[in-house]
């Protein structure tokens, strides 16, 4: 085998090898996207599914939320590399209110992969 081919194999093998890793490399789930397809009325076991695991509690931010008028005894918390969705239930357990907080621009790696994802 002449050197040419294991030269272009080596680099076939890298460019194969980024390029999976930039596809597989775990997304977060807590961004603008999913917090706008959150809807008002859904269930806490809803907004599990989409956003993973149970939400913390909110007991940082407290003053902000009670601020907007949100009762943060039934509010859960999301918190992600972009920022922070918050999830308020009424009495039924139903959604009321959701807030984003972002506090963090995409990396290139995550902007590169939004875009060749499209």
């Amino acid at each position: 085998m002449s050197r040419k081919v294991k030269w272009a194999g080596a680099i076939l093998l890298v460019g194969a090898a980024t390029g999976a890793g930039l596809f597989l490399w775990p997304r977060d789930s807590i961004t603008p996207e999913t917090c706008q397809s959150l809807r008002h009325g859904m269930s806490r076991e809803e907004v599990e599914g989409v956003l993973g695991a149970p939400g913390q509690s909110c007991d940082s931010g407290v003053a902000t939320l009670r601020k907007e008028g949100v009762d943060v005894d039934m509010t859960s918390c999301w918190f992600g590399r972009q920022g922070a969705i918050c999830v308020s239930y009424d009495d039924d357990k139903r959604v009321k209110t959701i807030t984003w907080w972002g506090w963090h621009m995409p990396s290139f790696l995550d902007r590169l992969r939004s875009w060749l994802r499209r």
